[in-house]
């Protein structure tokens, strides 16, 4: 078995064989005859005297050989010892440590202690390693001795001990240098400068990136503190074209009124923020929580105008109510109470303007003003379900002079673009009209001699046992007209009644007399009729 200290060492000797004494002191060169080839021959073992003549076997590299012998085989090695310390001091060696008593030496009577330089002092007929360091050259050994040292003894240092070196020297494990960070300071000092170099752009493009979001959420927060005109000039210049400042502000102050003032406003969730750098359009979903009516949520619409970034348009479910809708109404209401009744006709729907002449809807209004007084107040009480960009319906309350406030129900839906009153409940507008216009009816078919018309505007009751004919005056009078006293109307849902002034003419002197009646409705078949007229007593 080899020994486990050295992989060249000499195997143990055999029992009964003395150990021999090291032929050369631990740190020089063996010594090898000239004459003899280098390697050692196939069947030999580590330790073992070669046997000639043999072929060498090809030399392999030693890692742990020492460095190649200086042309005098006798010198000592030009350069250091492989084996001893370095010059610079190992901050991984132990502290030194007291002598320490070699066992084997000990044994043999002989005090020995390490030297300095790691290795055993001279033996007894053997020359100082210290001293012979100092010749030109050394006596080569002796050839009866072992080339490789006496078996039973450690080739270097005391048995137990590393075989070579102090610790932290040659033969023990290496520790990994620690690797400098210079490098990567560098780096992030290049890094740091070129962001600084960079910072200004950066900022640039966050803020650009981030400049429509900041529209909207400007534009929120004048919504939640009620501050409409700085709102409204973060409209874009199509909305602007569509209602003035003043028209936006009662829109939204009708908003606040329905469904309660804004109380916050946030981003929607998931993929809410949709822009491309550089481009003009961008979306933004947002939520709207009003006080009464909770959250709303709807997508913000904006555009950039001349570098500055504008609402551009609102959803529907984002307000309640389309916003143009909510313009459309308020346009119409204002038109009633200023009795523009032209402007106010304009704005009904095809359907509703087919129900009635602009002369008979101005001549309506004008009743309402002189029954119910003139409108002096227009505001949305409430939003109906299912309002989108096509249709939308609202309850209001108009509040006239005599009448008060009446409440009811309009409809608005779009037609060729533009948003129009496609329904008006008659209470809205004041009070029912019906007996009123029927008991005009009347009067006219009268005053043009046309009494089957006239006698088709009674009730079932007052037709019982009467004729037409019989609505028609002796000769050489005839109707000369109708004027209704307003003052007298009364109205409920199923009876009305007023008094009116039937004038009648004198062919013969050309004199018109009126003749005082009263007028009393009832409604059969959803219809208005005339149940019974008499002159005043």
């Amino acid at each position: 078995m080899s020994n486990p200290n050295w992989p060249g060492s000499p195997e143990s000797p055999g029992e009964g064989q003395a150990p021999q004494q090291p032929s050369s002191p631990p740190g020089w060169q063996p010594q090898v005859p000239a004459e003899q080839p280098s390697g050692l021959p196939p069947d030999a073992s580590y330790g073992q005297p070669p046997t000639y003549p043999y072929t060498p076997a090809p030399a392999q590299p030693d890692p742990f050989a020492p460095p190649p012998a200086t042309p005098n085989p006798y010198a000592p090695p030009a350069t250091p010892n492989p084996y001893a310390p370095p010059p610079t001091p190992d901050p991984y060696a132990p502290a030194p440590q007291a002598p320490v008593e070699s066992p084997l030496y000990a044994q043999q009577g002989m005090p020995e202690t390490t030297s300095p330089s790691g290795f055993p002092p001279a033996q007894p007929g053997m020359a100082d390693p210290n001293v012979q360091a100092g010749l030109p050259y050394s006596p080569p050994a002796a050839p009866s001795q072992p080339m490789y040292g006496a078996p039973s003894q450690p080739m270097y240092g005391a048995p137990g001990q590393p075989s070579y070196g102090a610790p932290g020297q040659f033969g023990q494990i290496a520790q990994p240098r620690k690797r400098s960070l210079r490098g990567l300071w560098i780096a992030l000092a290049i890094v740091v400068v070129l962001l600084a170099l960079a910072g200004g752009g950066v900022v640039y493009a966050l803020s650009q990136l981030a400049a429509p979001a900041a529209a909207a959420i400007s534009f929120c927060n004048d919504l939640k503190t009620q501050s409409y005109t700085p709102a409204y000039q973060l409209l874009s210049a199509k909305l602007q074209g569509q209602f003035t400042q003043v028209q936006f502000t009662q829109g939204s102050q009708a908003l606040d009124t329905v469904e309660g003032t804004v109380t916050s406003c946030k981003q929607g969730t998931g993929n809410a923020y949709a822009y491309s750098f550089g481009g003009t359009t961008a979306t933004l979903q947002a939520v709207i929580t009003r006080s009464k009516q909770g959250d709303l949520s709807g997508t913000i619409h904006l555009k950039s105008e001349n570098g500055t970034w504008k609402v551009d348009g609102l959803d529907t479910s984002l307000l309640g109510a389309n916003l143009a809708s909510l313009q459309e109404t308020l346009t119409f209401c204002t038109a009633l109470a200023a009795k523009d009744y032209s402007s106010a006709y304009s704005q009904l729907g095809s359907v509703a303007q087919g129900q009635l002449t602009a002369t008979q809807f101005t001549a309506q209004g004008t009743l309402h003003d002189q029954i119910d007084g003139p409108v002096t107040g227009c505001t949305l009480v409430a939003l109906g379900s299912g309002n989108d960009d096509t249709t939308t319906s609202l309850t209001v309350s108009v509040t006239r002079a005599t009448l008060g406030a009446r409440t009811g129900n309009v409809t608005l839906d779009v037609e060729s673009g533009a948003w129009k009153v496609a329904k008006v409940d008659l209470a809205l507008l004041g009070t029912d009209l019906g007996p009123l216009l029927v008991g005009q009816q009347f009067c006219t078919a009268l005053q043009a001699g046309q009494y089957t018309a006239a006698f088709g505007l009674l009730s079932t009751t007052a037709q019982t046992g009467h004729k037409p004919d019989e609505l028609a005056l002796p000769s050489g009078l005839s109707y000369a007209g109708c004027d209704p006293d307003l003052s007298t109307y009364k109205v409920t849902t199923s009876s009305a009644s007023f008094n009116a002034n039937l004038k009648v003419k004198d062919a013969a002197s050309g004199l018109t007399v009126p003749l005082g009646i009263t007028l009393k409705f009832v409604v059969e078949g959803g219809n208005w009729k005339i149940d019974d007229f008499s002159t005043n007593s």
